[in-house]
C-alpha cells in the first residue's frame, strides 16, 4: 500500500519544483562568458574566429597546413579559457588585420591577436584591449657579419622592413640615412638577410627573437632601437554584424587580459614560444605591461597621457 504524502512533503515538493522552474530562465539567458547570451555578435555556445600570424616563428606560425603556435596563440588560448568560449584560426596578413575586423565578408574575423600593434590611427576604427606584450623595435643581422653597434653602422645599407607595419613607418619617419626597402612579408625580410641581400631585417624585437631561434645564423643587435615602445593588442571591431556595440566585450577581454598578464602562466608562454628573450636579465619587466597600460590603452578611441 503506497502511503500518501504528508502536508509537510508536498510543501517540499512544491518549492522544489518552483526552485527548478525558477532556474531554468536562467540557464537559457544566461552562459559561462558572464551573462550574456551574446559575444562579439556571436552566440556565446559558438565559436569565434581569431586572425593570427602564420610566418613569423615564436609569435605566430602555422606547419602542416593546420598547426598553430607561438605566443600570440599561448595568449589566444589564454583567454578564450578564461571566457569559456570555443576559437578556430584564420591566417591574417600584416595589412589585411584592421579590414578582417571591420568587413563583413568571407575574411571576417572576430579577433586579431597577431603582433597587432595599438596606433593612434588604429584606434579610430577598431577597439584594442591590452596590451598583452611591449617591445621596442630593433635589427636582426647575420652573426658573421659586419658588427652593428649604431645605426651609423648601418648608413647607407640596404635594410628590409615589410609593409603594413608600424615598422616600415618608423625606419622612413625615424632612421634616415638607411636604405630602407620594403617586402610584402616577414619571411621575404628573412630571405633576404640569409642571401645577403640585406644587411639588416628591422622590426619589433619580439618578432626578430623568434627568427633569431629558428635560424642560427642570425642574431638581434642588443641595444640598437627606434623610437618607443610598440604595444601589442587584441583588435576587434567596434559594433559586431549586429549593430551592437562591443565595448562591453572589449572590457571583458581587457579584464581577462588582466589577469594573465600578471602571472607566471605569462612568463612560462613568453619564454617558451620566444626562449632567446631570456637573455636579458630584465626580461620580464621589458616585455610584461603594466596593469596602468592595460586600463590606459583599453577600449578607448585614443591614448590618454
Amino acid at each position: 500500500m503506497q502511503r500518501k504524502p504528508g502536508p509537510c512533503t508536498r510543501a517540499a515538493l512544491q518549492l522544489a519544483a518552483l526552485v527548478v522552474l525558477t532556474a531554468l530562465p536562467l540557464t537559457a539567458a544566461c552562459d559561462s562568458t558572464g551573462g550574456s547570451a551574446q559575444f562579439l555578435g556571436r552566440n556565446a555556445r559558438d565559436s569565434i574566429v581569431i586572425g593570427v600570424k602564420s610566418d613569423q616563428p615564436g609569435t605566430g606560425w602555422q606547419t602542416d597546413g593546420y598547426k598553430y603556435s607561438g605566443f600570440d596563440i599561448k595568449v589566444a588560448d589564454a583567454l578564450t579559457k578564461d571566457l569559456h568560449i570555443g576559437k578556430t584560426f584564420s591566417n591574417v596578413p600584416s595589412e589585411d588585420r584592421v579590414a578582417a575586423l571591420t568587413q563583413s565578408d568571407a575574411n571576417h574575423v572576430d579577433l586579431v591577436i597577431a603582433t597587432f600593434s595599438i596606433t593612434k590611427e588604429r584606434m579610430k576604427r577598431i577597439w584594442f584591449a591590452g596590451p598583452y606584450a611591449e617591445t621596442q623595435q630593433g635589427f636582426l643581422v647575420r652573426r658573421d657579419g659586419p658588427a652593428v653597434k649604431s645605426l651609423g653602422d648601418l648608413r647607407g645599407k640596404p635594410v628590409c622592413a615589410w609593409n603594413g607595419t608600424v615598422s616600415a613607418e618608423a625606419l622612413q619617419n625615424r632612421a634616415q640615412g638607411l636604405g630602407t626597402y620594403e617586402a610584402p612579408t616577414a619571411a621575404q625580410c628573412v630571405d633576404d638577410l640569409r642571401s645577403g641581400r640585406a644587411a639588416a631585417f628591422s622590426t619589433d624585437q619580439l618578432i626578430l627573437h623568434g627568427f633569431a631561434a629558428r635560424y642560427s645564423e642570425l642574431e638581434v643587435v642588443p641595444d640598437v632601437v627606434i623610437g618607443s615602445a610598440n604595444y601589442y593588442g587584441v583588435g576587434m571591431a567596434k559594433k559586431d554584424p549586429n549593430g551592437r556595440s562591443n565595448l562591453r566585450d572589449c572590457r571583458r577581454i581587457r579584464d581577462a587580459l588582466k589577469r594573465y598578464v600578471g602571472t607566471s602562466a605569462w612568463d612560462l608562454d613568453l619564454k617558451t614560444e620566444l626562449p632567446l628573450v631570456e637573455q636579458a636579465p630584465d626580461w620580464k619587466t621589458r616585455y610584461r605591461p603594466s596593469p596602468a597600460d592595460i586600463d590606459r590603452l583599453s577600449c578607448t578611441d585614443d591614448v590618454e597621457g
